[in-house]
């Protein structure tokens, strides 16, 4: 039978990815802190797979139901395919209510006023059920290929930082980390969601729930802070699942009645999987985690949740690494690379743009000359222009450095205000000596003759100047722009002033 490979290559699957996690935790715990949740759904997971391992007959069942269904041994690849066809189905024709994520965090206004103001959605009126619509082996098959994936894009991660051996490399995967990292945090947050989605309609698919030895609450207690999943266990009881209308009579005794349009919202989001009366433990999860528990006002019409807050560790390791950058710049070989800038510029006003580009025009005809000389043959002009070109080199790498770990977060963004670093003025300066210097090398050592301003500018000035630019100037997209930050917006210009906070 197809099903007994399906199930066990997803205990398999499962199983390595708990094993990845568990042994490489210090690699990722700290850069990567959502893979705490991936690590949780995948133990949720196995203890479902070995729950179908133990009652066969659920799965049996199900697929002899199926008109035609196959009687010869089916490879795990094609199972999955047919999982990818059946999202692709559900993208281009699947009922948008059906298919909406557990956690989603937008909710339009217009449903805040559409008949799910009533205090009661009516279960008769929703559309078929998915969990009916789709087998246990499909959700199933799905549930792997999501674990599958995010357990290659860690071990891929975790494989990069371990081969970083020499020096050099360790700085440059410092920088890519601090970069990548948002990547890999976003997508496992995601990965995680969708991999609850699915457990969500699994333990209701039918007769599941009835034939299966599913987990118990207590399982669950690390996933849920400790009023909601007393409050689970004291009213539902040990099972996964339970019914709406107890759900609902107990919270509303313990914390009053809710808003209508948040009761309507609160019913339709933590029953919107199935169609029936229950409630699973993975819906009131998703639920609390983004409107936390009691369950804030207003909740209908809440705006987009912001990142959730990193733990302690993760905080700590953001600052060492902002520490670590304030290291590195006052270090001798960053010394000597401020001198040779400050030395090449020497005599120039520093608002005279002109004179600053002449002089860097000049460097730039110096250091193409280099390139057909032989190093004994260099003048003491000659030897200052490729120390000049090194400093431009080395600066424009740390402040690069610096805008990606601006980026990060508020925790580094808090961090460097309160170091009160770099400072207003040394970024003045590298935006005054280097900039000219680069657009010098594009023309004269390159040879283009585009717009350097268009075409060929480093992003960094650009995050540069906005992060300069006084509160005045369009106070709100100024810090939009240099933090790259959708959640900040409402106070930009006094949040890049604060950060700065340079005097003088």
């Amino acid at each position: 039978m197809v099903a007994p490979l399906i199930i066990d290559n997803a205990g398999r699957v499962a199983m390595a990815a708990i094993g990845l996690l568990e042994q490489k935790a210090e690699d990722w715990k700290q850069v990567v802190p959502e893979a705490h949740d991936f690590h949780r759904e995948c133990i949720h997971f196995r203890n479902i797979i070995e729950a179908l391992q133990m009652t066969p007959g659920v799965i049996e069942k199900e697929s002899s139901r199926r008109k035609g269904a196959p009687r010869k041994l089916a490879s795990i690849a094609k199972a999955i395919h047919i999982s990818v066809k059946l999202k692709q189905f559900k993208k281009h024709a699947g009922n948008a209510e059906e298919t909406r994520p557990l956690n989603n965090t937008t909710h339009d206004n217009s449903q805040s006023n559409s008949s799910y103001g009533a205090a009661t959605t009516e279960v008769t009126t929703k559309p078929k059920p998915k969990h009916q619509q789709r087998g246990t082996q499909a959700i199933v098959a799905e549930i792997t290929e999501h674990i599958d994936k995010s357990q290659k894009r860690l071990d891929k991660f975790i494989k990069e930082h371990e081969k970083k051996k020499s020096w050099h490399l360790q700085i440059r995967w410092m920088f890519r980390r601090a970069l990548i990292a948002k990547e890999h945090r976003d997508f496992i947050r995601d990965e995680s969601n969708a991999i609850r989605h699915l457990l969500n309609d699994l333990v209701l698919c039918q007769k599941l729930a009835e034939t299966a030895a599913t987990p118990s609450i207590d399982l669950f207690q690390a996933d849920l802070t400790e009023e909601p999943y007393m409050f689970w266990k004291k009213h539902i009881g040990q099972n996964i699942v339970g019914k709406w209308s107890v759900f609902f009579t107990a919270y509303s005794l313990l914390y009053g009645q809710m808003d209508q349009y948040d009761l309507a919202y609160a019913e339709r989001t933590l029953k919107s999987q199935h169609g029936g009366d229950e409630v699973t433990i993975y819906s009131f999860i998703s639920f609390t985690r983004k409107h936390g528990f009691p369950f804030k006002k207003s909740i209908a019409k809440a705006t987009p949740e912001t990142e959730p807050p990193l733990s302690e560790e993760a905080r700590m390791e953001i600052t060492k690494m902002v520490m670590n950058m304030v290291t590195d710049f006052s270090k001798e070989e960053m010394r000597k690379n401020v001198i040779a800038l400050y030395s090449w510029f020497d005599g120039i006003k520093r608002s005279d743009e002109e004179g600053h580009q002449q002089r860097a025009n000049e460097w730039a005809t110096l250091v193409k000359e280099t390139r057909r000389l032989k190093e004994e043959d260099y003048t003491e002009r000659h030897g200052k222009a490729v120390e000049v070109d090194r400093a431009r080199r080395e600066l424009s790498f740390f402040y690069q450095r610096y805008m990606v770990m601006w980026r990060v977060g508020q925790v580094s963004r808090e961090a460097i205000k309160d170091i009160d670093f770099p400072g207003k003025a040394r970024i003045n300066d590298f935006l005054r000596m280097c900039k000219p210097l680069d657009k010098a090398n594009y023309h004269i050592i390159i040879g283009k003759k585009d717009n350097w301003e268009i075409h060929a500018k480093p992003k960094v000035y650009k995050f540069l100047e906005k992060l300069l630019q006084k509160p005045q100037e369009n106070k709100k997209t100024q810090f939009t722009e240099a933090s790259n930050s959708n959640n900040q917006q409402q106070n930009g210009g006094e949040a890049v002033v604060q950060a700065l906070n340079v005097r003088g």
